[in-house]
């Protein structure tokens, strides 16, 4: 039997294949799920094969399931492998890595024994945590001095707690060692 899907979300799915961050934004905010699936793909999957990186963005934020599984039983690492675009793979790394910091491992890496575990978030380094929050605030930036104001906005808005700690935490080292740099120069 097939799913008769309401107004709003076939909307949703269509501002995610299109890639239209103020309808996809909009949605979340008014409590549209991230994991929704239409045609049997969630969100990301469709995201990710339609080539849309801010999309990609802002599902995440908005608490998409990174481990989810589509109907055909595809991970989102295999969707991102076969699209082939090199911005949808550079936010799924980043991301990854991102989320490794927190201890969140896939359902299969949690059976795994304590010491492999270890070794798998060991082979993040803190500059490749730090890759994901990077790639968003760099994001914005040129967003920004593109002209694409409103874009750079619905971005910096959805951002989630999480990221906005790192971020925030980031520019605070960052202005700390340009003061000191100065200071060694006079």
């Amino acid at each position: 039997m097939q799913k008769i899907y309401s107004k709003e979300e076939l909307d949703f799915a269509d501002s995610v294949d299109q890639g239209d961050l103020k309808k996809v934004h909009h949605h979340l905010q008014n409590g549209m799920d991230p994991d929704f699936r239409y045609g049997g793909q969630p969100m990301i999957h469709r995201a990710a094969s339609m080539n849309r990186p801010l999309v990609l963005i802002l599902l995440f934020e908005a608490g998409a399931d990174y481990y989810g599984k589509d109907d055909m039983g595809n991970y989102f690492g295999f969707v991102v492998e076969t699209c082939g675009n090199r911005a949808i793979e550079a936010v799924k790394r980043a991301y990854v890595a991102f989320i490794s910091k927190h201890h969140d491992l896939s359902p299969a890496d949690k059976d795994l024994p304590k010491k492999e575990r270890e070794r798998i978030l060991a082979q993040y380094k803190r500059s490749d945590r730090e890759r994901y929050p990077q790639l968003i605030l760099s994001t914005i930036l040129n967003l920004k001095e593109s002209g694409r104001e409103e874009e750079a906005r619905i971005l910096q808005e959805s951002l989630s707690k999480r990221t906005k700690n790192v971020m925030n935490r980031m520019l605070r080292e960052r202005d700390a060692a340009r003061k000191a740099r100065r200071t060694l120069r006079r």
